[in-house]
């Protein structure tokens, strides 16, 4: 009898093991950062050395990546732009873009980014616009607001757009809002599940912890219910973050458009989540509306773009950014929301 456990331990074993196997040749339960050629990568439990998300200044470099590779050149703010002057120097109407990856704009070249095009645009149009782009992968508005607080303390504009898409919620879920920044100039995300190491080195438990916790995304802890919840905190929190850009600006006549858009997973595989995300987005414009923010939301009318196309025209593979004709077609919408609502005017 003995024996016999023993050999149906074995067997339970080589299962495992086999599975094991399987799953990480098929990248069946690969989180973002493994399905682009990276190591595993995760918010939860990370302390920063400092309150701002930058590069280092003055520098090139090019990210990582197993599908796309565009060099960076970093400016002395530490962002993905030309160096400017804190003031503009012509007729010029000055618009900074706040936001994360999607502005900064990873998978295309530095004039490929929507917020280069949308500046082309607007030329086309008879506006003469200088839109400079303070996009920061992984950043979210939080981090936006200190590093314009903070680092580009100064620095003259007409116009900040605020860009949001679903991504900040999921970010504010493993980051938390303000309470992230200590006093000791670190910053700390809000930590992790026990099972979190486990979770990082077997692809056979990932499949396990998802399927019986019922979590919805890859490397994020949360099932619906707590997502849903933290969704509609992070309406509150970022409501209140624009508040901040208002007053922050408002000795310098600066006008805050918040950007609400969506992003190519968004359209691509459609949820109860994605469902939630944009009712939030709609959430947020509302309260916005009320507080009389100019607010645009293309969510619909770039998804109503794309929808029809082959993905793989506009968004890559496994990395899920746009590519230059994605970030095209998000330029166009931007600008034909501005132009129509009134909000920047020749």
């Amino acid at each position: 009898m003995k024996r016999y456990w023993i050999y149906v331990l074995l067997i339970v074993v080589a299962v495992v093991l086999s599975a094991e196997v399987f799953l990480r040749v098929t990248g069946k339960f690969a989180t973002y950062s493994e399905s682009i050629g990276l190591k595993y990568a995760t918010y939860y439990g990370a302390v920063n050395p400092t309150w701002y998300l930058v590069h280092s200044s003055d520098t090139t470099f090019t990210p990582a990546n197993s599908e796309f590779h565009y060099p960076y050149s970093i400016n002395r703010y530490g962002i993905r732009e030309r160096d400017f002057e804190k003031n503009k120097k012509d007729s010029a109407i000055r618009i900074f873009v706040t936001g994360d990856s999607f502005s900064e704009g990873q998978g295309a070249p530095y004039d490929s980014t929507w917020p280069h095009l949308l500046a082309r645009y607007l030329a086309v149009d008879g506006i003469n616009a200088e839109v400079l782009n303070t996009g920061v992968a992984g950043s979210d508005p939080i981090y936006n607001y200190v590093m314009h607080r903070d680092i580009l303390k100064g620095c003259k504009a007409d116009y900040i757009v605020i860009s949001v898409n679903s991504t900040d919620f999921t970010d504010y879920l493993m980051r938390g809002g303000f309470e992230r920044f200590h006093n000791d100039g670190t910053a700390h995300f809000r930590k992790g599940p026990w099972y979190e190491p486990i979770y990082h080195r077997s692809y056979f438990a990932r499949g396990m912890i998802e399927r019986l916790c019922g979590f919805p995304f890859r490397g994020v802890f949360s099932n619906e219910q707590e997502l849903f919840a933290n969704a509609d905190e992070a309406v509150s929190c970022y409501s209140a973050v624009v508040d901040s850009f208002i007053n922050l600006t408002r000795k310098d006549s600066t006008r805050i458009i918040v950007l609400l858009y969506s992003t190519p997973s968004d359209i691509r595989f459609r949820s109860n989540e994605i469902t939630k995300f944009r009712q939030s987005f709609m959430a947020l414009q509302q309260q916005l509306t009320q507080k009389n923010v100019a607010c645009i939301n293309i969510w619909d009318d770039l998804a109503k773009q794309l929808a029809d196309k082959d993905y793989l025209q506009y968004t890559y593979q496994n990395d899920w950014h746009f590519k230059s004709y994605g970030y095209d077609l998000m330029a166009r919408s931007v600008e034909k929301s501005l132009l129509e609502k009134g909000l920047i005017t020749r």
